[in-house]
């Protein structure tokens, strides 16, 4: 089944969190030929998005502007042929909050460390830049999803890692502390169920060419407005958790 992949109002992803009816009014504002991961929108408008390393984008980071996609936050780190040390490698998770856009960089097209990479969107520069080493992000890591804590100053990562070995990984912004926490605990391993797509179980190739139905822990992760609850939950998964975000 081939698709365009479509960039769509802010709005429109509260609206598919509840299921969109027939009169639902939203508005498409791009149509872009390349995948994008996510998007996130600042304060001020400034519609910015991760492009999914699956499809070898040429700039990791762009920002929707003015009927283009240019490279965010400049071409230095954005630009998978920049040879700049702190350049965006691959990345997915990108969020917005006071003035900073933050975006978590998996590393996995080149095989470097992630990071989690803030940038201050007001001064126009990096604010600051926190390593993921192991053992915090094992070896099989997928460091894809988080969210931003301004309450209590932290961001807490969301790593599905090789399934069993799934985990969170919780980031202090002020002392740059790292936790990896509920390592392998049933709240974030994967459930033994299949996605479903047009009733059709999807299915993955090895390198040998064998066929295996994925099973993804811990992905999606978010915060409730009064940075209270952090809700999380395996991307193969029935189940819905959370855990006070003061913890």
């Amino acid at each position: 089944m081939k698709t365009l992949p479509k960039l769509v109002a802010i709005s429109v992803l509260s609206l598919l969190a509840i299921g969109v009816d027939a009169k639902s009014n939203f508005d498409i504002i791009a149509n872009l030929d390349n995948g994008p991961g996510n998007v996130t929108v600042t304060d001020t408008g400034r519609i910015i998005m991760s492009m999914h390393q699956f499809y070898q984008p040429k700039f990791t980071v762009v920002e929707y502007k003015e009927n283009t996609l240019v490279p965010f936050p400049n071409w230095e780190l954005a630009d998978v042929d920049s040879k700049a040390a702190m350049k965006l490698d691959s990345v997915l998770g990108i969020r917005s909050a006071n003035g900073i856009v933050w975006m978590l960089d998996n590393g996995m097209r080149s095989g470097v460390t992630p990071k989690l990479v803030g940038w201050d969107i007001k001064a126009d520069k990096l604010h600051q830049v926190i390593m993921l080493p192991a053992p915090i992000a094992p070896k099989d890591a997928f460091v894809n999803d988080f969210a931003v804590d301004t309450r209590h100053n932290i961001i807490v990562i969301s790593d599905p890692a090789g399934g069993a070995n799934a985990g969170l990984i919780v980031v202090n912004l002020k002392t740059g502390k790292l936790r990896r926490v509920l390592v392998g605990d049933s709240s974030v391993i994967p459930e033994n169920v299949d996605l479903i797509i047009d009733k059709v179980a999807i299915q993955v190739k090895d390198n040998s060419g064998k066929l295996s139905k994925p099973h993804i822990g811990v992905n999606p992760i978010t915060e409730d407005l009064n940075n209270e609850w952090v809700y999380f939950g395996p991307m193969h998964g029935l189940s819905l958790y959370r855990i006070k975000a003061a913890d």
